[in-house]
């Protein structure tokens, strides 16, 4: 014989229920954390690997050489990379560009002492 009243039977159900909704919950959290932390795995050996590369290119030095210098340079690297496109760009080879620098590197050598170019007196 049921001894358990109709509201009782639902009310029971219903507490069921929230227990696998609730183990649900948890199931789906943890599965989220365990995929935020692949990809936190992820990110770090890629950081690792990333300065990895950048010290090699550093040379032996790379030890001293402090994070804001490393973006200083890359900002270099980059604004050469610019320049040189826009050079490429106007229909001159790369030959011709370091030929015309070394040309005027070399007039800036013979210039005489006292001498004020163009290019200086702006």
């Amino acid at each position: 014989m049921d001894t358990l009243t109709e509201s009782e039977k639902i009310k029971k159900r219903m507490e069921e229920k929230q227990k696998k909704l609730d183990a649900i919950k948890l199931s789906i959290k943890q599965e989220k954390a365990k995929f935020n932390k692949a990809k936190r795995k992820e990110r770090t050996k890629r950081l690792i690997e990333k300065g990895a590369i950048i010290e090699k290119f550093q040379g032996e030095n790379a030890e001293n050489i402090s994070p804001e210098e490393t973006l200083e340079q890359f900002k270099e690297i980059e604004f050469i990379k610019r320049r040189l496109k826009r050079v490429t760009m106007r229909g001159r080879s790369l030959e011709e560009v370091f030929k015309l620098e070394w040309e005027q590197e070399q007039a800036k050598q013979d210039v005489p002492e006292g001498f004020v170019s163009a290019d200086e007196s702006r």
